[in-house]
């Protein structure tokens, strides 16, 4: 397998024989996200919240191993926020606030529609901030919208062609 460490949303790339077209990789207890199946190849997206080592396993469509490797290293750094603007807001809730930090790779949108106009607006004010366009992407994602959202990535990987977010972003869309 290469890498044999990564970190969640990498892309791995699993090598063998006679691969199935309904294999499955499943990173310790949790399966991976497969991009593209070959007779000899699986690329496949590491999952999140894994123990430091695993075993990867290859499963073929009738959930018979096909393939081990032992003592995958799971690399993803210890997320840090390093602020919250503002740091306050009413106690009725509704404020919208921006989180920085570092390692902040995993995002969940509640409310994607009403994120895509105030990323959108945030971008405006903020055109090079990778996070916001990250978050973008994701949004779009999350609403079915590939299109948008390839962009969002894109324009990111444009900035900083070594985003891992983004890159994990265009992976899951294929692209």
């Amino acid at each position: 397998m290469t890498p044999s460490s990564a970190g969640t949303g990498d892309l791995v790339i699993v090598s063998g024989a006679t691969f199935d077209p309904a294999s499955t990789v499943v990173f310790g207890d949790v399966e991976a996200e497969v991009q593209a199946i070959t007779p000899t190849r699986i690329a496949a997206v590491v999952p999140a919240d894994l123990d430091a080592f695993v075993d990867v396993v290859v499963h073929d469509d009738e959930g018979d191993t096909t393939g081990v490797m032992t003592d995958f290293e799971f690399t993803d750094p210890t997320p840090s926020v390093t602020g919250v603007v503002p740091p306050t807001g009413p106690k009725a809730g509704g404020q919208v606030v921006q989180i920085t930090g570092t390692n902040l790779y995993q995002y969940t949108l509640k409310q994607p529609e009403l994120a895509i106009k105030t990323l959108q607006a945030a971008i405006g004010n903020l055109p090079d901030n990778q996070d916001l366009g990250v978050l973008l992407g994701i949004a779009y994602e999350q609403t079915g919208d590939t299109a948008n959202a390839k962009e969002a990535f894109q324009s990111v990987l444009d900035q900083n062609p070594e985003n891992p977010a983004a890159q994990a972003g265009m992976a899951r869309l294929g692209s």
